[in-house]
Order: structure tokens, then sequence, then C-alpha cells
């Protein structure tokens, strides 16, 4: 899937558009997603090699302006490479292909515990093709989970079990 997008690129850097928001708009399969950061407090992302935004349906009520996400995008933050007829793989790309294709085996093989990639493909911005996978949203992680929620022992051994079971479906 390839997707052209007036996402803005400076410095090297996908950001996100402050003064027109318009701009923050993707098509994936005829449907306009609005871009946001995760935590809108921190204008960022968690992804070391990656920019990680949230996919909220432009169709729902914008009143807030970061309403619930339906999807999250995962873009890498190098490019790969277009000779004007394909796209090749930058080798500074290998970890982010790894990771997307195990989760896609992991979906492949209905594994539990494990995000699941929706649609996956390239993202065009300023001429510059960046690998992308797009999953659910999920409104936590387990780091701040574990922070911002008072959780008994008990619940500590289920999640760390859980966890344990999505490792050894790996």
């Amino acid at each position: 899937m390839l997707i052209r997008t007036s996402l803005k690129y400076e410095s090297g850097f996908i950001q996100l558009d402050e003064s027109d928001t318009n701009k923050n708009v993707i098509n994936i399969d005829n449907v306009d997603y609005f871009l946001g950061y995760l935590n809108p407090n921190i204008k960022g992302n968690k992804g070391a090699n990656s920019y990680v935004f949230t996919l909220t349906p432009s169709q729902e009520d914008r009143e807030d302006t970061y309403g619930i996400p339906q999807k999250v995008i995962k873009i890498s933050k190098r490019s790969d490479n277009f000779n004007g007829r394909r796209i090749s793989r930058n080798k500074k790309n290998e970890r982010f292909y790894r990771e997307m294709f195990a989760l896609l085996l992991c979906k492949k093989h209905k594994m539990k515990n494990i995000v699941k990639i929706e649609t996956r493909g390239h993202i065009v911005c300023k001429n510059n093709y960046f690998p992308f996978y797009i999953m659910d949203y999920a409104s936590n992680d387990l780091k701040n989970f574990l922070e911002n929620n008072d959780i008994d022992n008990n619940e500590r051994i289920n999640l760390c079990l859980q966890v344990a079971q999505g490792i050894k479906e790996l």
C-alpha cells in the first residue's frame, strides 16, 4: 500500500502541522484519518527509530481534536530508496522490517497477547518513502499502566504470566 501525504517533513523529521491540522490527514482504504500524538501533552512519540501517531477517523466529531483513536501508525524514521520505478529497502530499516514481519507471523498464526498488524506499506512525504504499519490503538502500554495504577502483587503476577505466555508463543 502506498499512501501519499502532506505531512510536514523538515530537517529530516516527520512532524504534525500544528497551524493547520487538516494537513495531518491520511487516507487508508478510502477512510480519512487525523494523525495525533500518543500523548497530546508531549509533542513526540515513543519510537526510538520510528514515529508513532494515533489515527482517528475524520468522520467522528472533532470537537475534541484528541478524540479516542481507533488505530496507531508506526512509521520508520528512515526512508527507503526509490529510483523512479520501484522502492528498495534501506539497509538501515532492517530492524523495522524484522519487527513488522515478526508481527505479521504472529497474526498469521493467530497468537494471543501480541498486537496485530492491520495494514502495511509506504508513506510518501516530500518524495521520501517511509515504511509503516498500522495496528489497533491501545489506551495504555505496560510501563504506563504499572506506573499509573496501584495494583497488588497478584495482579502483577498475572500480568507477568500474560507477558510470559506472549513471549512463549513467539
